[in-house]
């Protein structure tokens, strides 16, 4: 991760603007729950295992609001966090048991694209999130998801804008992390609703045009890193399955 680090950051010093419109797009992501627990009732009863549902999850990016940058043929991004001053380009809903959860996105969000001759074999990554914490009450609404596509059948843009109908393959590493959490010090009251995921497709709507250029300060390219990153702690590689004979 520290030479990823290394290299977006020395890309930035030399990224050029690209003048473009600004867009509105989708990107829809379907698999199923590796594990998960709603204690709250989130999807449906309070206390229901999560494990071996489907789930739907659309992020919606305007990346009017963001700030955007990239390097033609090797990465793009739009991106906002609210600790320093910009406004976030991409919310969310997920949907597990026919319910629906959303994510403003109101701290911090990115969509973020690597080409394949980049990193990890071409990866897609979003997030979505919004937290707070008061130094008594903490608060937490995360939705983060991502492909690396480490089986050499994924073929992702470099810009995040273009279209992609993609399911994945065996070796690929396609998941995803939903945290839903609360704690409060001075009363002890707390919960954590969480949800792993496994990606089985992924459809982005895209747009023409090239994405906008730009050169963020470092707490944006750290933060288009996190979102790749905290996925990847639920990535898994997808495994062949073996018919039965």
């Amino acid at each position: 991760m520290n030479r990823l680090l290394l290299a977006v950051a020395s890309a930035a010093v030399v990224c050029a603007a690209v003048s473009a419109d600004a867009a509105v797009f989708t990107a829809t992501y379907r698999g199923t729950v590796e594990s998960g627990f709603d204690q709250t009732g989130v999807f449906g009863a309070p206390g229901a295992d999560l494990a071996g549902l489907s789930f739907t999850a659309v992020y919606t990016i305007d990346d009017s609001t963001g700030t955007n940058a990239s390097v033609p043929g090797q990465y793009s991004l739009t991106f906002g966090n609210s600790m320093s001053g910009n406004v976030t380009p991409v919310s969310a809903v997920l949907q597990i048991n026919g319910a629906s959860h959303s994510f403003s996105g109101a701290t911090y969000g990115s969509a973020t694209n690597f080409s394949p001759a980049f990193c990890c074999g071409g990866s897609v990554s979003h997030l979505a999130g919004e937290n707070s914490f008061d130094g008594v009450q903490y608060y937490l609404n995360e939705l983060n998801i991502a492909i690396a596509g480490y089986s050499g059948f994924f073929n992702p843009s470099w810009d995040y804008r273009a279209a992609l109908h993609y399911s994945t393959k065996a070796g690929d590493s396609a998941g995803g992390l939903f945290r839903h959490q609360f704690s409060d010090s001075g009363t002890g009251i707390s919960y954590y609703d969480y949800a792993n995921l496994t990606v089985d497709s992924i459809d982005i709507d895209g747009v023409v045009g090239p994405p906008v250029g730009g050169v963020p300060e470092p707490a944006g390219w750290a933060l288009m890193l996190s979102g790749f990153g905290l996925a990847g702690l639920r990535l898994r590689r997808r495994r062949a399955t073996v018919p039965a004979t």
